[in-house]
């Protein structure tokens, strides 16, 4: 499988739960983690959408882009804990 890259905003509470919760079950290690106010990170990756980003969790795979609830579903189906939640 391929690695996700994920760019999370740091003053996000609820996300910052989030990528504390799965880096403990990351265990075949297929997420990066970018934080988004890293402006050194953030210019390699040109189509980002920051201003969206900012609001959502942004995630990039197979050089498509994507936000929100479908970050989480990437997520979600690549860290064998929750498979079971999954449809």
């Amino acid at each position: 499988m391929k690695q996700i890259i994920i760019f999370l905003r740091q003053l996000l509470s609820n996300l910052h739960k989030f990528y504390e919760n799965y880096k403990k079950n990351d265990w075949f290690k297929l997420f990066i983690i970018i934080q988004l106010r890293n402006s050194d990170h953030i210019r390699d990756f040109k189509n980002l959408d920051t201003e969206m980003s900012k609001d959502r969790m942004a995630s990039y795979l197979n050089n498509k882009w994507y936000y929100g609830y479908d970050s989480i579903f990437f997520i979600f189906s690549r860290l064998p804990v929750f498979w079971f939640i999954m449809p």
